[in-house]
């Protein structure tokens, strides 16, 4: 990962920035289909990450009806707002800039783009993760497992872990999120069996893909 843990309104605004460049370099892509997504299109996602922004805010959107370029005109101008409410103390956006970052890689994969190894979002949003994981292995009355990518380790579950796994932080990012079917979270590595903790994986808003979607650690 490599770079210095930035506040997570800065995050956030480097996620806006990347979806709002990428999006507009690809006007023709707005119909594309997103594979983590599949109900979703391009402008879809965009459109989920500009409602998400307003609604944090607690606003309306621009409505059902709305462009690629008018929605992500719309979401800077929310963004710049929710950036500054963030930055003062008075938001928080830890599980917001999970969402989007999630969606940004989401994005990237529909293009062809790859995602940058030292994105400022990683560390926050790995945090939020893991977080989730950890609840989940308590849910699922499971052991608990530490959890390590480069320079940063956490312990998912209560007590001290019986296993542990580690790959890299974009690979665990997207275990953790719902992205990568039960064999590609096997193929990290694990230190143990893994099998019991992988229905931990799936928490929260996430779940196994029916089929891989982008590749995984061991492609």
């Amino acid at each position: 990962m490599g770079a210095d843990r930035v506040p997570p309104h800065l995050a956030y605004r480097a996620v806006r920035e990347h979806v709002t460049q990428l999006a507009r370099n690809a006007p023709d892509a707005a119909g594309t289909m997103v594979p983590a997504c599949p109900e979703w299109t391009v402008r879809d996602l965009v459109a989920h990450l500009a409602e998400n922004c307003s609604g944090t805010l607690r606003e309306p959107g621009v409505g059902a009806d709305a462009g690629l370029a008018e929605l992500l005109d719309w979401w800077q101008v929310t963004g710049e707002r929710v950036e500054s409410l963030a930055a003062a103390g008075s938001l928080q956006l830890h599980r917001l800039l999970m969402d989007a970052f999630t969606h940004e890689l989401d994005l990237r994969v529909a293009l062809g783009v790859p995602a940058p190894a030292d994105h400022p979002a990683y560390p926050e949003a790995l945090d939020v993760a893991a977080s989730g994981l950890d609840w989940s292995i308590s849910m699922h009355g499971l052991p608990a497992v530490g959890l390590s990518c480069e320079d940063r380790s956490w312990v998912a579950g209560p007590g001290r872990p019986v296993a542990r796994v580690s790959g890299s932080c974009h690979h665990l990012y997207r275990s953790l999120t719902g992205r990568r079917t039960a064999a590609q979270i096997a193929a990290l590595d694990w230190n143990a069996d893994p099998w019991q903790w992988l229905p931990a994986f799936y928490w929260g808003p996430f779940s196994e893909p029916p089929q891989p979607t982008e590749p995984g650690p061991d492609a």
